[in-house]
């Protein structure tokens, strides 16, 4: 079973359209939130839109290519360990 992509966005926004256009291009499965429905959804994501998100991976903030979406998608690469400024090879 694939991962869930999370499109973040709002309603009115022609870039989240660009990026649901992509994702469908590719074929990947989403589900769209509107940053308004979330508490801290403005705050967090206001000027970053659209914010594709999918457990395990970091956020994947506008701009972002077809084959930017791939790499992310396809990545099996572990993180959580590397934020922390370990590297998840060592």
């Amino acid at each position: 079973m694939q991962p869930v992509i999370t499109l973040l966005g709002t309603s009115h926004c022609h870039l989240c359209e660009q990026a649901e256009h992509r994702l469908n291009q590719m074929g990947l499965n989403h589900v769209k939130i509107d940053i308004m429905d979330l508490a801290s959804g403005i705050e967090r994501y206001g000027t970053k839109i659209p914010v594709l998100t999918c457990q395990g991976k970091p956020d994947l903030a506008w701009p972002f290519s077809l084959l930017d979406i791939a790499r992310w998608y396809q990545s099996d690469k572990d993180y959580t360990a590397e934020i922390a400024g370990k590297s998840a090879f060592t």
